[in-house]
């Protein structure tokens, strides 16, 4: 699936929040800032050639702002022209020994992160091995270039060692910043894949995954975990007419409405998922969990009971039947639901629309 411009909603513009122009946008003027300081010292060093060269990279990277915008594959590719045209001329008119074949080792994690990040936003462009191979030959090139022949312009010996070290440390930088992005990135998705794993999508409560996660954590229903907590177990009453009647469309807005006014009793000691199909389940942890828990289920029974759900043009009402169970002890989680499952079964055959619970 394509993904969407941050402005306007629309794909493959490369603007808005997209990775490819939030990070190319600062990768930009980094590489930006260090052509022109580039540019001051070969102006300084009176190397006409190499400085006519960063007066054409700093007008390449104040193009590249605009060509992002328009094309982030275009944006990739005049990037990676520019470095193998500077560095191999750098090579020619000041000597390997200048360092500035380093910036090949950078350019290609930069072309891999790039491919990444334009395929993330819906774009597709060269495979990253083949612009390898092409990075591979021309570093190849310039160093027969480097070792068979004197540069054109000769610098001073301690000047071509402190430029290399700088060119060291700016490949330093460049892979270190593609680095950290990388890292952020995939961090970002197993996140994202997390919450997804956990999320029940048609209502946006926690599924039986998040559900689970929450029990390990507080150590319920564990040896030394939480010794006080309660669940309820609720089922919309008659929920498979409303789906045979006017839909699945209709039961899955009478599911959302449900999944709202059960995200209302939400607190730190109160936990609302999912159960599955038209079921949900509540839990409370920690004094009075039972208590809180009977209060916030006959409050939740009489708010379904008193809410409209509109669909097209028809007002549906519906009930709701709870089941609740709770302990004082390390009861096992599964034991303390089979129990609020038996009160739920009594709740529906003693007429519906009731809550019925089990203390210890």
């Amino acid at each position: 699936m394509a993904k969407t411009d941050g402005r306007n909603g629309q794909p493959g513009n490369g603007g808005g929040n997209t990775i490819t122009y939030i990070w190319g946008y600062r990768i930009n003027t980094l590489i930006l800032l260090v052509h022109v300081g580039l540019l001051l010292f070969f102006f300084i060093q009176r190397i006409p050639a190499m400085a006519v060269v960063n007066c054409f990279s700093v007008t390449c990277y104040f193009l590249e702002y605009s060509i992002i915008k328009r094309s982030p594959v275009v944006f990739l590719w005049v990037f990676f022209a520019e470095v193998l045209v500077h560095m191999s001329l750098a090579v020619y008119f000041v000597g390997w020994d200048c360092g500035f074949q380093y910036y090949l080792f950078a350019l290609s994690a930069v072309v891999f992160f790039f491919d990444h990040a334009v395929q993330m936003d819906g774009f597709k462009s060269l495979h990253p091995l083949v612009v390898a191979l092409v990075i591979l030959v021309d570093f190849v090139s310039c160093a027969w270039i480097g070792f068979n022949g004197e540069p054109v312009y000769a610098m001073n010996g301690t000047i071509v060692n402190r430029l290399n070290i700088v060119n060291g440390i700016m490949i330093l930088i460049l892979l270190s910043v593609c680095s950290l992005i990388y890292v952020e990135r995939v961090l970002t998705i197993e996140t994202e894949l997390t919450q997804n794993a956990e999320l029940d999508q048609l209502t946006s409560l926690p599924n039986r995954h998040g559900l689970e996660r929450v029990l390990e954590e507080r150590g319920i229903g564990a040896r030394g975990g939480q010794s006080e907590y309660a669940a309820a177990i609720l089922d919309l009453d008659d929920f498979k007419k409303v789906n045979d009647r006017f839909g699945h469309l209709a039961g899955d807005q009478v599911l959302r409405k449900m999944a709202v006014t059960l995200k209302g009793i939400e607190a730190d000691n109160i936990f609302v998922a999912r159960w599955g199909g038209e079921e949900f389940i509540a839990l409370v942890y920690g004094a009075d969990a039972y208590r809180i828990l009977c209060e916030r289920m006959e409050m939740i029974r009489a708010q379904v009971e008193a809410t409209v759900v509109f669909f097209e043009n028809w007002r549906l009402r519906e009930t709701v039947s709870i089941g609740m169970s709770g302990t004082t002890e390390s009861l096992p989680f599964k034991e303390l639901v089979e129990e609020a499952d038996a009160c739920l079964y009594q709740a529906k055959g003693s007429g519906k629309n009731r809550v019925i619970g089990k203390w210890g």
